[in-house]
């Protein structure tokens, strides 16, 4: 899955969250959302960071889709129902 594909890839890199995230241009907490699977990228940010990951080796699979709004921000499930 993608969030465990990034934390090995940052594992093996010998990077800390707050190194990684900086080179990524992303918060440490985001980075961290990402790698726990509670957020997912949206699709410019998945590309930046296979574009950084790919000249060290390593390519993450597809983002997972989720479901989005109007705004393409991402909505929790407990968004999604209604009342």
């Amino acid at each position: 899955m993608f969030h465990e594909e990034l934390r090995a890839a940052r594992g093996a890199l010998g990077l800390s969250q707050r190194a990684m995230a900086g080179q990524l241009g992303l918060s440490p907490s985001a980075l961290g959302m990402y790698e726990q699977g509670r957020r997912v990228p949206g699709p410019k940010t998945a590309a930046r960071m296979n574009a950084w990951l790919l000249p060290r080796g390593f390519a993450l699979p597809p983002v997972p889709p989720t479901p989005e709004g109007p705004s393409g921000r991402f909505f929790y499930r407990g968004s999604l129902r209604g009342g």
